[in-house]
């Protein structure tokens, strides 16, 4: 078809006949009349297409149409039908965003600066129970959680319980006698276990093997320096408690024992938990001392004087979100004290507050449980530094006086040191745990890593020996699992490449002591660890028969011998590696 141009042109006396030139004049002005039109119908045509447009559009989400047409003559079909009028567009119900996503690290690390601000401004540079710090600590969680208690029913309940802690009544002696004359500080180059007997002995040092967790360690004929009979157990740090280390040498026939640290380790002090002997003193050396006595083998002169027993109340604060099944109760726990040397902000001020931003999202996005899913508890542990006194009290007072409400317990989590500066992903191994809770605790261990596989994080195998505030509750048959950081235990090769960081140094090199602070803490670590804490319990909150498939005998669960390293990067491809860390709690156990 030829364009507008083209008729225009198509003159039969072509453009310079002036023989018909009204003729052409006619013409020309059709043309021109033609165009007109034709312009005017396209743009009333382009300008009610989008008048129908906007008209659609607008009141179709607004859900307004049938108002809009009102009135207005239905069309009919030609066989005499109405076409149906359009109803409001559907609009999508909003998917409620994920717990994890509403964890994140900035109101955590907030918190976890008012915990630091009551130990510096109340406590005098410590949380240690039986102090103004911990009280203080113990009002600042209650008064986090005042708008889930007031606006939701949450009840939060002050659990009190006694301790009686024994303190010297002068300060304590350690001199090298032999090959040199050497006498040590108190608190600078040594320090006094608690619960430790008096005594004041002069003797020499026998280095037990290992790590003295088992009595042959102290036989004769494993010890270097002689027997450890009428001597000094030198012992190194790891592998069991303080306790246990304590009581071998004690049955071995040693006068004194001192614990050296790990390498790189500074003075420490820690708990045997219980007196072993009235009259066995027990101190703790940093590892250049210690390691350098397993070769000089030097006669030690030891002294600690009388001491006297203080007894004070402290507290566990206990919280119930309302609703949820009661017989199906999830423990969510984390330690909310420090040790006496500092702040505690790593260690446990970053489990604590992780799971108090849980507690909070828990209530913006739930208030209540529905009564279908598992009942849920958030356990702000006293007394963890002192040997888990908290969490001990609280399976004692249920198993003494409420047998059903222990029963009820499902699991329990527990979240100690998330922030450690040169850290791993670790999740308990609950393979490594007790017969009685092997199954269900590695079926905990499971879901920590299938997150930690679909977010495409690395992560290792921690130890699971009871020595943290699961300890009680595994005790009790009570399967339990949870995640941390790393203490005092030393970063691999293997885990410099999965995680970065320096390989030979600690996982916390501020591990007890008065440098740890906020700015110790180490932000990613503290993301993603309370990310997968968060994501996790609430997989676990909408598992249909939680208790009954974590008991499954016949699942399938994540080992050691899994683990498989990318080689370009050492990230894991497989479920967790052998390594096992061994970080520890003051009481001389791993704190994880």
């Amino acid at each position: 078809m030829e364009s507008l141009d083209e008729m225009e042109l198509a003159s039969p006396h072509g453009p310079h006949d002036h023989g018909g030139h009204r003729t052409n004049l006619a013409h020309d002005y059709e043309l021109l009349k033609r165009r007109h039109n034709l312009a005017q119908q396209g743009m009333l045509f382009f300008f009610g297409l989008m008048c129908v447009f906007l008209l659609v559009n607008y009141y179709g989400h607004t859900g307004h149409f049938e108002a809009a047409t009102a009135g207005c003559d239905t069309p009919e079909d030609p066989h005499g039908h109405p076409h149906p009028t359009p109803g409001p567009s559907p609009t999508p119900t909003p998917t409620a965003p994920a717990l994890m996503d509403l964890v994140g690290k900035e109101a955590i690390l907030q918190r976890m600066q008012g915990l630091q601000d009551i130990a510096f401004n109340i406590g005098n540079g410590t949380r240690v129970v039986g102090t103004k710090g911990f009280q203080a600590s113990v009002d600042y969680v209650l008064e986090q959680l005042q708008k889930p208690l007031a606006n939701h029913g949450w009840q939060a309940t002050r659990q009190h319980f006694g301790m009686n802690m024994p303190h010297l009544s002068s300060t304590p002696v350690l001199q090298e006698l032999e090959p040199r004359h050497m006498p040590h500080a108190f608190k600078e180059e040594f320090k006094t276990l608690s619960y430790t007997g008096v005594g004041n002995v002069t003797a020499k040092v026998s280095v037990a093997a290992n790590m003295g967790c088992d009595p042959a360690d102290f036989w004769d004929n494993m010890t270097h320096g002689g027997s450890i009979q009428g001597h000094i157990a030198l012992v190194l740090r790891g592998g069991c408690t303080f306790n246990v280390k304590a009581i071998n040498a004690l049955n071995s026939g040693a006068v004194a024992v001192v614990i050296y640290n790990h390498v790189g380790g500074n003075v420490f002090g820690g708990t045997l938990g219980e007196v072993v002997s009235s009259t066995l003193p027990v101190v703790g050396i940093p590892y250049w001392l210690g390691y350098s006595w397993t070769f000089s083998l030097p006669t030690l002169h030891v002294a600690v004087a009388g001491k006297e027993a203080h007894a004070f109340n402290t507290t566990n604060v206990i919280v119930d979100v309302p609703g949820g099944d009661k017989d199906n109760i999830i423990v969510m726990g984390a330690h909310l004290d420090s040790v006496a040397a500092g702040p505690g902000i790593n260690d446990n001020g970053s489990g604590a507050m992780t799971i108090m931003e849980i507690a909070i999202q828990i209530s913006k996005k739930y208030g209540k449980i529905p009564s279908s899913l598992p009942a849920l508890r958030f356990c702000f542990w006293g007394g963890e530094e002192e040997g888990l006194l908290g969490s001990e009290h609280y399976v004692k007072d249920l198993t003494d006086n409420n047998p059903a409400g222990l029963q009820a317990i499902v699991l329990n989590l527990n979240f100690d040191m998330l922030a450690s500066p040169n850290f791993v992903r670790g999740v308990y191994n609950g393979l490594s745990g007790p017969d009685a809770v092997k199954n269900a605790s590695a079926g905990i261990s499971d879901m920590f890593i299938d997150h930690f596989k679909t977010v495409g994080k690395p992560w290792v195998f921690s130890d699971f020996n009871g020595r943290s505030d699961y300890g009680p509750f595994i005790e009790a048959g009570i399967p339990a699992g949870g995640l941390d950081s790393g203490a005092e235990g030393i970063k691999t090769d293997i885990e410099r490449h999965m995680f970065g960081g320096m390989s030979k140094t600690a996982y916390d090199p501020c591990y007890h002591q008065a440098c740890d602070t906020i700015d110790n803490c180490n932000h990613e670590a503290l993301d993603s660890l309370a990310k997968g804490a968060a994501s996790v319990l609430e997989s676990m909150l909408h598992t249909v028969g939680l208790r009954e498939k974590l008991h499954d005998a016949s699942a399938k669960h994540y080992t050691e011998t899994d683990i498989k390293g990318d080689e370009r990067r050492g990230t894991p491809t497989g479920r967790g590696p052998s390594h096992q860390h061994n970080r520890l709690s003051e009481s001389g156990a791993p704190s994880i």
